[in-house]
């Protein structure tokens, strides 16, 4: 019965249980491990909402043939960043309780009985001041585990990096939607976040500090939108999911003449970064960590010529060292409004 648990990264794509079982790590699949479809805030799916009471929704998939007793699922809230993570610097929530996880992953639902409530204690209502740096982007990491089941996980320390791109029971959703009106598509619009460098590293001469640089880099490069993207946009309330719409990847953006289809936008977009002692985009640079554990980061993005009402555009922002990306990255999901 052991390391059956996991949490699905794609869950959803084609309608179904998607193509992860949780058995492939370093996860190599078309959804970033940083875009997990098991894990979202309730309310606002991939944003917290002011004076309400807020929760974390985590869908607990199990691989084997047997009920897995006794499963716990921890949660830590962030403020969207990328680089490196740990429970510490995050607001922890909690699964009341544990409960039993069936085979298989459940549905979209939810409600499915695969899907574990996180509260925090107290519980968390969040405030203007608390949203008002990061526009109510959040993004959150989980871990899942069995207090009854040897060789099912155990509870993360608090000082211990979380690898949710490696371990099978971590998730992350690291997110950010933002809606710009069309008589604005052409001008700069900014995504608030923090840097996190890597931990100095040990050499023979004593540590080191690694060079980094800093990208960001379109993702959609056809007329597909992605599952993770497609369950963000649907909890929009302008938006309208038509019938089979998240199976054939169709929304509806709702305007004062009627409904327009949301469709990616693939011309180039314009990028630029304003972050103290970090360069421009893909220019290297060093942080010591010991003096500046997270960097307030503006990224600066712009749409490509001719974006109209229900276009879309979708960006990652990555930090890198020589060889490879550093933690995990922030997905950015660019919608025209009217």
């Amino acid at each position: 019965m052991a390391d059956n648990l996991f949490l699905s990264i794609d869950f959803g794509t084609n309608n179904g249980p998607g193509t992860d079982d949780g058995k492939t790590r370093p996860w190599n699949g078309g959804t970033p491990f940083y875009t997990s479809t098991s894990i979202w805030v309730d309310p606002g799916y991939h944003e917290a909402q002011v004076g309400r009471t807020t929760t974390v929704k985590v869908r607990v998939s199990n691989r084997g043939t047997q009920t897995v007793p006794g499963v716990v699922v921890q949660a830590w809230l962030f403020e969207p960043q990328i680089g490196v993570w740990t429970p510490g610097t995050g607001m922890p929530f909690i699964s009341s309780g544990s409960t039993d996880i069936a085979p298989g992953s459940g549905t979209l639902s939810s409600s499915d009985p695969h899907v574990v409530t996180c509260r925090a204690d107290p519980d968390w209502v969040p405030t203007e001041e608390q949203l008002n740096r990061t526009n109510a982007h959040v993004c959150v990491i989980a871990n899942c585990y069995s207090d009854e089941v040897s060789g099912e996980g155990g509870p993360a320390p608090a000082d211990v990096k979380l690898e949710p791109a490696l371990n099978p029971r971590q998730g992350q959703r690291n997110l950010a939607l933002v809606k710009v009106q069309q008589a604005a598509a052409s001008q700069p619009h900014t995504v608030p976040h923090w840097t996190s460098p890597p931990p100095a590293d040990p050499g023979p001469h004593g540590p080191y500090l690694r060079e980094l640089l800093m990208t960001s880099q379109q993702v959609m490069v056809s007329n597909v939108i992605g599952i993770s993207e497609l369950l963000a946009l649907a909890n929009l309330p302008e938006v309208k999911v038509p019938e089979g719409g998240l199976a054939k990847g169709e929304l509806l953006l709702r305007t004062s003449y009627g409904t327009k289809p949301i469709r990616p936008h693939l011309a180039p977009m314009r990028f630029g970064l304003k972050a103290e002692g970090i360069p421009e985009l893909g220019q290297r640079f060093r942080l010591d960590p010991e003096e500046r554990e997270r960097v307030p980061s503006q990224l600066e993005f712009q749409f490509g010529e001719g974006a109209d009402v229900g276009s879309l555009q979708v960006f990652d922002v990555t930090l890198h060292t020589e060889k490879e990306v550093v933690g995990a990255g922030l997905r950015v999901i660019a919608l025209v409004t009217e």
